[in-house]
C-alpha cells in the first residue's frame, strides 16, 4: 500500500511548526481533514498538506478590499 501512515495531532503541529492550538482550530473549522478514533485526532500529513494549500490559493484568488490612505482624504 502507498498510503501514508496517520500521525497524531502533536506531529501535525511540528511538521507546520504552528502550535497543537492551532491545529485543533484548523479541526474545529474544518479546514484540515481527520480522523477522530475515540478521544484522539489521527491525520494523514499529504492530506493535510493539500487542504492547506487548497485554502491557500482560495484566500489568494480573493479580491483584496480597498484600503484608504488617509493621505488620500
Amino acid at each position: 500500500m502507498g498510503e501514508s501512515p496517520f500521525v497524531m495531532i502533536d506531529e501535525v503541529a511540528k511538521y507546520f511548526v504552528v502550535s497543537t492550538s492551532t491545529v485543533r482550530s484548523w479541526v474545529r473549522t474544518g479546514l484540515i481533514p481527520c480522523l477522530k478514533v475515540s478521544n484522539v485526532y489521527r491525520f494523514r500529513l499529504p492530506d493535510v498538506e493539500a487542504a492547506l494549500t487548497e485554502h491557500s490559493k482560495t484566500r489568494s484568488s480573493k479580491p483584496q478590499a480597498p484600503t484608504t490612505d488617509s493621505t488620500d482624504m
